[in-house]
């Protein structure tokens, strides 16, 4: 690790962890990340977020995009019925243990994923090609504690499920507004530097992939430290702390 200090004590630190460069610029008591690290990755089941990360004031999304809530879900699934949940779900043997009748019609890629319990205990090692959950939000009730939720064998996405402040699920981001029509794709650019494809729905354009993001948008750190159960500030988890479980490098 090198580190250099200015007169005015902001400081350049620059870290490699194998031959892989990832480096963090500080003026003054602002970071400035440089995203490059994180621009060449393949998203895989995502990050799995607590829920005090969606209410921080710093903002998950980057400029112009939000965390849904409860209704964007709605409009969702109501655009896909009937059968919305095979027209979300991969058809793919890797990520759910049913694909019989999957078909992604929709390019949302919904992918069967581990969780993270109020205890930080991770769950449904076992069953993890059964249930996808997503946190949302939910404008009637803004501390709600809201999940929308797909097994492998319904056929409507659910949106009345619940969870706490502190499970640990993915995140998908919707754009606040769209000039994309039904079936054509855009781009997504995170805090972090990574780059997501994107997929209109409807009226919708959403992430075609779950979220990898490490920065609000203010360029403050999403922690990946601390005892789980106690924390009541924004966390992150990598799936049984694997990091090729949320993504690889390409």
């Amino acid at each position: 690790m090198k580190i250099s200090i200015s007169n005015n004590h902001s400081c350049i630190k620059a870290v490699t962890i194998g031959s892989r460069p990832v480096k963090s610029v500080y003026i003054g008591s602002t970071p400035v990340f440089n995203s490059s690290t994180y621009a060449n990755i393949r998203v895989h089941q995502g990050i799995l977020y607590n829920k005090y990360v969606i209410y921080n004031a710093g903002s998950v999304a980057a400029s112009g995009w939000k965390v849904p809530d409860i209704a964007d879900f709605d409009v969702l699934k109501a655009f896909l019925s009937p059968g919305s949940g095979s027209k979300l779900r991969e058809a793919n043997p890797d990520y759910w243990n049913g694909i019989t009748g999957n078909t992604n019609a929709s390019g949302f890629n919904m992918r069967g994923i581990g969780t993270i319990n109020a205890e930080g205990v991770f769950l449904n090692e076992i069953y993890k090609k059964e249930n996808c959950f997503y946190h949302a939000l939910n404008a009637a009730d803004p501390q709600g504690a809201n999940t929308v939720m797909l097994t492998y064998y319904h056929d409507e996405l659910a949106t009345n499920a619940g969870s706490g402040f502190k499970m640990g699920l993915p995140l998908r981001l919707l754009k606040e507004t769209t000039s994309l029509s039904h079936g054509q794709s855009g781009t997504y650019t995170g805090n972090n530097g990574k780059v997501y494809s994107t997929i209109c729905i409807g009226t919708q354009e959403w992430l075609a992939y779950n979220l990898c993001e490490t920065r609000y948008r203010d360029g403050s750190y999403i922690s990946d430290s601390g005892n789980w159960s106690t924390l009541t500030t924004g966390a992150r988890r990598y799936y049984l702390n694997i990091q090729s479980n949320a993504f690889i490098y390409i």
